[in-house]
């Protein structure tokens, strides 16, 4: 964990504070694609990718660690993964493509105002 702590502190100036325990940590990785840890103090919690491209905004690979869910992180992180797009980019529409078969995740963005269109690609709904 020490080696984490190390390269977040050198990448200060790419964290985006979500709450003073919560932050989103950029880094570049695919074009189009900007990827994010979850942190809750110094401690990686979970993980999310936000794909930019062609003003097809999307919430992808949205993961909160088993042991940190049902403790609002993970509605924290996403309402803070919205307000990214709609500021940095301009997105009116948002996707959160999720697994046809995982009804924990339906209900969560629907809980998020998110609704699921008849869209299936690759076993996931948009």
């Amino acid at each position: 964990m020490s080696n984490v702590l190390g390269w977040m502190q050198e990448l200060k100036t790419r964290i985006l504070w979500i709450q003073s325990s919560t932050l989103l940590l950029r880094h570049g990785f695919y074009k189009d694609t900007k990827p994010f840890a979850i942190c809750q103090n110094d401690r990686i919690v979970g993980f999310v990718s936000m794909y930019v491209g062609e003003e097809n905004y999307q919430i992808i690979n949205f993961m909160i660690d088993r042991a940190y869910q049902k403790k609002g992180l993970g509605t924290e992180a996403a309402q803070r993964c919205i307000a990214f797009l709609q500021q940095e980019y301009g997105a009116t529409r948002i996707s959160a493509p999720v697994n046809t078969e995982n009804k924990a995740a339906h209900r969560f963005w629907k809980r998020l105002g998110f609704a699921f269109s008849d869209s299936i690609e690759d076993g996931y709904v948009f």
